[in-house]
């Protein structure tokens, strides 16, 4: 009875001591055992899952999770999150082999695939027909689905008609206890189910009022707790009664606000709360323990709790998950115990631990609980006097030393004092079985102390050498240097003989590049890590060598490690080490298959550990592990392979959105990332896999968790894949079945086309027959032709009659050559002029006015012919006969001849309008072929012959005073820009009939006058963009003949690309003919410059374009706007019109075509071939900027794109990487 007393004591004033301690206090722990902090690992969530609201949970035998939260359901597969919107506050609830989800107006079961999304199957849906509002619970009794919302709990077996079995003006409440379904309302207290009948629970009165926030099974009876009191309840079954528990934490958690509660198998209780973490409570020992934000949780609000199949705890909070490992041999203690700094070495001594950190030195203590010495924990205190990094720590005749970087303190049972005061960087102690050296390095040498009871005395010093790292063996002193050098001093040392220090580089084995060095104790010595390695020393060949541990096949293929010690457990101590994904630590492995291993991500390549018993103590950063080697680490959670995603061509894709999925044979290149839900087995998982369809044989075992695919065939595939986790268990083959798609090629509608193809080629090469005789007959035509015209010219000319009476190009060949070839030319408009009764004019007309006034005519017919470039022929009589379109060739010159036609006509009219008297006259115009050259020897004439002047003579013949007329051929060129009238049929000698046209006039829209013989600047726009077919075939000619070879992306493809592709965008805007002649002249002319110069082409072609434009009748305004284009393009400058933004938008097509890999190459090398350009690389990131800036001005420019900037910048990265 005493005892009793004595103990409820102590628990009252354990309780009030305990209410004084703030929520954000220390664990607490009854008793004097040295056990820490249980290890918790953390995973937040993603962004997506913001505003979760309170969490439910379960877990799927795979090993991943379905959380239900607000408006959503949240899936934990292998570390990543996804997301599943779902209206109202969601619950997963499990029953029998059942997973149930709520919502708002919608209940149903969860139908759990691997590799894919689950399938969620609604037995009431949201559909307006049903207003069942939030729907909280739902539990599968027999055949009956029993569920509720507030205020009504309803039952169902078909999911159609549904049956209110209770309800409450307040509100009600289900739980499931043991396979127990129990109801809650403030009208009648506790209850339970019986099929569908409802079944007072006695003795529950007394809770009416309150709502239950959590209802377990505990000591024969229910645990309740209520949100209106601050204790727990226990109802018993046996005498129907209620009555208040103490646990000695219920002030703290009636302040922070209580959100769950569980038991562990053990026995212990667990409580989230809403602001003070997880309480835990030992119904054996009486005690508790709280974990908050301070022991390493997320946050100190839980939302619920969940023991997983493996026995470990899950905290759910609104920002993530935190998995504790329960009942396991390793804890922990943290900055909350006092320590800080990383760990270099641990020691006890005289039943206290001692650790020297780089913040200081620590020993251990017990901490009381107020005044009480029942309730102490383990805690640490930084000793005052040493307070600089401290290395190491030795004991010798029952006195302890510490290494720290200002000296050496000696620390026994009366007295601590300084024995060395020295700057020391790095320090190791060597043992022989007479002597004991301490080595003591810094940035002036190294110095060599003897260590005789508690005094040290100095024995050598070698200067001149900086020390950051030593390392001592049997048989060596190990140094590495500040320049990263490795150097060797003989042990033990030989008195009177000189310390030299032998140093190693690459003729010894070592790696050439000069890298960090770090030193590591291991079972077979002393192991020397680089980044490429980590060697051994062969002391008989004198040489460094790669390290050849033996592992375990379990942990074949991980970069880095060393085997440090094997305990008198047969446990095997790892020091594991990769840069590359940041793991530096400890790794513990037993082939006991009643233990698992474990690994402890230190961030220390050499981790301090220390043997104390049955605990093995262990140093990290800020932070002290426990071990105790007295449990056994045995977990028994399943785990599954996962395929996380599937990479196809460019696009990523979601594996859980895929179920069989059909891809294009485009993208036959399949990439997959894969996982496990082995949380507590990483880095250590490793994965097999085989894809059937390609090969049967599984791959070996790999911790890559990219698999790829090149160049896969058509048909029916199976991924198949499964994990090895540490433990050396493998999982379940997870598969995932797709097809590639047959390429068209090989489909039945290609080989029809093929077919179709090859009868096509057989018509062209009947034609290509016939077209090759037909050119034959031409080509003997032509000689003929030449021959004729060889025979009409004359070989004397005179200079002055070449000089009045030939076309210049002619002039000039005679005076070079001697004599003028003859030409044929194809288009040719032929005018003859004739005035009306002329020989009976003549008759009686005075010849030397006769003469005048012929000369009157002829002189303005000469200076109109003259305006329009046409050549004049010769005058007969009253005949005049020319000719446009020689001898410089065009195809304007139909429209040309028949404006000077007009303009003749005009003339004589505005005579006639003053002289009545004036004759009529009559012009004849056709178009053809012609032959044109100088014929006579001593008096030489220009003359032309062919069908096409008989014709054209015919034409004038035919016509009438005052008319102009035409051959239908002519009026098929100039219809578009004259008003013609059809007058009929002539037939002709050889030819047949041909038709005649009177022109009437310009066409009114194209007229500057009322009698539409003056052109207006429409018609010569009109005329200019007709005009240019010509400047087109001198520009191209040119840039054929005349660009450089190296010139492999700039070549005239590419030109005559950028200038059809300005063509082709200025039809989708709306502008003049003007604009379009200006546009088109500018893309035409701006890299003829390339000609003469790669730097400043743009400024040649302005000069080109300012030389060349007057003499195809460009205007001044017109010519100063193609030169300020084409000025637009030097640096690619912001456009601001239309003009602009096309020119520049076709210039840089080459961006989005599908080819635009090869082309930047092809530019790439023409600007090496120039030194405009340095590295590969350095091309390739130009060209992902200006993809990333660049910006097409004109929607047709975006429109007609073939590649997304974001495709072209992925290709140049791949480009890149390979």
């Amino acid at each position: 009875m005493k005892f009793k007393i004595k103990f409820l004591y102590y628990c009252f004033f354990l309780l009030g001591l305990y209410l004084s301690v703030p929520i954000n206090s220390k664990p607490l722990l009854i008793g004097i055992e040295e056990t820490g902090t249980p290890i918790i690992q953390k995973f937040v969530f993603p962004d997506f899952c913001n505003s979760v609201g309170k969490i439910s949970i379960y877990e799927d035998p795979n090993g991943f999770f379905i959380l239900g939260a607000n408006d959503k359901i949240i899936l934990f597969y292998g570390n990543e999150f996804l997301n599943i919107p779902l209206k109202g506050q969601v619950n997963i609830i499990s029953n029998q082999k059942s997973v149930f989800y709520t919502g708002y107006n919608t209940l149903g079961i969860i139908k759990i695939y691997k590799n894919s999304l689950p399938q969620l199957i609604p037995l009431v849906s949201d559909t307006g027909k049903s207003d069942f509002g939030q729907i909280d619970k739902v539990y599968l009794s027999d055949d009956l689905l029993i569920f509720n919302n507030n205020k009504k709990i309803f039952s169902t077996k078909d999911g159609k008609s549904f049956n209110i079995l209770d309800s409450s003006q307040f509100f009600i409440q289900l739980f499931r206890v043991k396979d127990k379904i129990y109801i809650n309302k403030p009208e009648t207290g506790l209850s339970f189910l019986s099929g569908e009948k409802i079944i007072s629970l006695k003795g529950t009165e007394i809770i009416k009022p309150s709502k239950i926030a959590s209802l377990q099974n505990y000591d024969n009876g229910l645990l309740i707790k209520t949100n209106n009191e601050k204790n727990f309840l226990l109802y018993s079954f046996k005498d129907s009664k209620i009555k208040p528990v103490f646990f000695g934490f219920e002030d703290l958690v009636e302040q922070a606000g209580f959100s769950d509660a569980i038991f562990l198998p053990s026995g212990q209780l667990l409580i989230g709360t809403k602001g003070a973490g997880v309480f835990f409570y030992d119904n054996n020992l009486h005690s508790f323990t709280r974990i908050s934000t301070n022991e390493g949780l997320l946050d100190n609000y839980v939302s619920n709790l969940h023991i997983d199949k493996a026995g470990n705890l899950w905290i759910i909070h609104e920002n993530g998950l935190c998995r504790m490992e329960l009942n396991i041999s390793l804890s922990s203690f943290g900055i909350n115990s006092g320590i800080t700094g990383t760990v270099n070495d641990i020691y006890r001594f005289k039943n206290k631990l001692y650790i020297a950190t780089t913040d200081g030195f620590f020993r251990s203590d017990y901490e009381s609980i107020g005044n009480s010495q029942l309730f102490k924990h383990l805690t640490f205190v930084r000793d005052k006097k040493i307070i600089n990094k401290c290395f190491r720590i030795i004991e010798n005749n029952k006195k302890l030393f510490v290494f720290s970087s200002n000296g050496i303190e000696l620390i026994s049972d009366n007295e601590q004092k300084t024995i060395l005061r020295k700057e020391i960087i790095a320090c190791d102690i060597f043992y022989n079985i007479a002597e004991k050296y301490i080595f003591i390095g810094n940035a002036d040498g190294l110095s060599i102390y003897k260590l005789n009871n508690s005094e040290i005395s100095l024995i050598a010093e070698i200067n001149g050498i900086g020390i950051s790292d030593l390392a001592a063996d049997s048989s060596s002193l190990w140094i590495r240097t500040t320049d990263n050098r490795l150097g060797r001093l003989y042990l033990p040392l030989i008195k009177g003989k000189t310390l030299t220090i032998q140093f190693f580089d690459s003729k010894y084995g070592l790696p050439q590049i000069c890298e960090r060095l770090y030193f590591l104790k291991t079972i077979r010595g002393i192991k020397f890590c680089y980044s490429v390695g980590i060697y051994e020393y062969n002391s008989s060949k004198n040489i460094f060598e790669l390290s050849k541990d033996e592992i375990p096949a379990q942990l074949e293929g991980f970069p880095r490690l060393a085997e440090l010690f094997v305990d008198r457990f047969k446990n095997h101590w790892y020091s594991v080490w990769s840069n590359y994904e940041n793991i530096k630590g400890l790794l513990l492995f037993n082939d006991n298959k009643d233990f698992s291993p474990f690994f402890l991500n230190t961030g220390m390549l050499h981790t301090p550990i220390f043997n104390d018993s049955n605990i093995m103590w262990i140093g990290g950063t800020n932070i002290l592990y426990r071990f105790d080697y007295t449990k056994k680490l045995k977990k028994n959670r399943n785990f599954a392979a996962l395929i996380k995603r599937v990479i196809i061509g460019e696009d990523s894709v979601l594996l859980i959105q895929l179920e069989e999925p059909e891809i294009s044979y485009r993208y036959r290149n399949i990439k997959f990332i894969v996982s496990s839900t082995c949380f507590e087995g990483e880095p250590f998982i490793r994965y097999q896999y085989r894809l059937l369809g390609f090969n049967k044989k599984w791959s070996s075992w790999d911790r890559n968790n990219e698999i790829s695919f090149q160049n896969l065939n058509y048909g029916n595939y199976i991924f198949q894949l499964r994990a090895l986790n540490i433990d050396g268990i493998t999982s379940d083959i997870t598969e995932l079945s797709f097809c590639i798609l047959t390429p068209f090629y090989r489909t039945t509608l290609a080989y029809i086309i093929y077919f179709a193809l090859i009868l096509f080629i057989l018509f062209v090469l009947l034609r290509y027959r016939t077209w090759l005789f037909i050119k034959k007959k031409e080509e003997i035509d032509k000689i003929v032709q030449k021959r004729t015209a060889e025979i009409l010219q004359e070989k004397e000319k005179s200079e002055q009659l070449i000089a009045n009476l030939l076309p210049k190009e002619t002039a000039d060949e005679l005076k070079q050559t001697g004599k003028a070839s003859s030409q044929k030319y194809s288009l040719v408009t032929v005018l003859f002029s004739d005035i009306q009764g002329f020989t009976k004019i003549a008759e009686q007309m005075n010849p030397e006015i006769l003469i005048d006034q012929l000369d009157s005519f002829f002189f303005q017919f000469d200076s109109v012919v003259e305006k329009y470039n046409i050549e004049k022929i010769k005058t007969i009589g009253d005949a005049y006969m020319c000719a446009g379109g020689i001898p410089n060739k065009n195809i304007t010159n139909p429209i040309e001849v028949v404006l000077a036609a007009l303009e003749m006509q005009e003339y004589m009219r505005d005579l006639k309008r003053k002289n009545a008297n004036i004759w009529d006259l009559r012009i004849g115009i056709h178009t053809g072929s012609v032959i044109a050259g100088v014929v006579g020897h001593k008096k030489l004439s220009y003359d032309i012959w062919g069908d096409t002047v008989n014709t054209a003579s015919r034409m004038e013949s035919s016509g009438e005073a005052g008319k102009i007329n035409i051959s239908g051929q002519t009026y098929e060129l100039v219809k578009d820009f004259f008003v013609c009238q059809y007058r009929g049929k002539m037939p002709v000698k050889y030819k047949g009939e041909i038709d005649m046209y009177f022109v009437e006039g310009i066409h009114p829209e194209l007229s500057a006058n009322d009698s539409h013989t003056l052109p207006n600047d429409k018609f010569f726009h009109k005329l200019q963009l007709l005009r240019l077919q010509d400047l087109e075939d001198l520009v191209f000619e040119k840039l054929k003949n005349e660009l450089p070879e190296n010139l492999y992306f700039h070549n005239i493809n590419y030109l005559k690309e950028v200038y059809n592709t300005v063509k082709l965008y200025s039809c989708a805007e709306t502008l003049t003919d003007e604009d379009i002649l200006i546009l088109h002249t500018a893309a035409l002319i701006m890299d003829i410059g390339y000609i003469y110069t790669y730097d400043d082409h743009e400024a040649k072609s302005i000069e080109f374009a300012k030389k060349i434009l007057p003499s195809f009748k460009y205007k001044e305004d017109q010519i100063i706007k193609i030169t300020q284009l084409i000025e637009l393009t030097k640096g690619l400058r912001k456009p601001e019109t239309t003009e602009e933004k096309i020119i520049i938008d076709a210039e840089m097509t080459y961006l989005s075509r599908a080819d635009y890999p090869e082309l930047i190459m092809k530019l790439y090398q023409e600007m090496v071939e120039y030194d405009k350009i340095g590295s590969i690389e350095e091309w390739i990131n130009m060209q992902i900027v200006l993809l990333s800036n660049h910006i097409y001005y004109t929607p047709v420019a975006n429109k007609l794109r073939d590649v997304l900037p974001e495709q072209q910048i992925e290709k140049l990265l791949k480009f890149l990487k390979k």
